[in-house]
């Protein structure tokens, strides 16, 4: 809750501090405090979006299909967290590219060396959250022959055999810990 008021605090004084800088002809200026005020209202919204538990399914069962074509119980993601992880990286993408672009117009040899590394992590971040978009946000399907686990970012497959133990966890979110060997 500290980090959520912390950062809407952030949030409102850097929008009324860019807002000041851009009326008083600071344009070039209000730009970072701009930037940094979305991100700490990026950061606030993931903090609140958190603190929110899903809650409890009801209605007929979600159906999942693996790539061999099985078809059984699924559980997936939720969508809206995985909206707001996605926007996040989103913005450090915008923000890189933001870097980029002042490392080229700064010039020198120290703004190129900036604007290559800030464009190639831009690309790296843009990457994932285009990848990801294009996915599903992932989740697990419990069939019969194993558990196949998905995101956008990995595929793996557990075949029953290779199972030791099946542990729910309850942290802040609850967690079902698979151990195979």
């Amino acid at each position: 809750m500290a980090i959520a008021l912390a950062s809407t605090l952030f949030a409102l004084l850097g929008r009324a501090l860019a807002i000041m800088l851009a009326v008083g002809g600071e344009i070039e200026a209000s730009l970072p405090v701009a930037f940094t005020a979305l991100f700490f209202s990026l950061t606030a919204g993931l903090v609140v979006s958190r603190m929110r538990h899903p809650g409890t399914e009801t209605g007929r069962p979600a159906i999942g299909r693996t790539p061999r074509g099985e078809e059984r119980r699924a559980f997936s993601y939720s969508r809206r967290r995985y909206a707001w992880n996605l926007s996040f990286v989103a913005l450090i993408a915008a923000g890189l590219a933001g870097y980029t672009v002042a490392g080229f117009w700064t010039g020198g040899a120290g703004g190129l060396v900036r604007a290559v590394v800030c464009g190639v992590l831009a690309l790296g971040c843009a990457w994932i959250v285009v990848s990801a978009a294009r996915k599903d946000p992932g989740g697990v399907v419990v069939t019969v022959s194993g558990i196949y686990h998905h995101t956008p970012a990995l595929e793996q497959y557990v075949p029953w055999e290779a199972v030791r133990e099946v542990v729910p966890e309850v942290l802040p979110d609850t967690w079902i810990g698979c151990r195979s060997r």
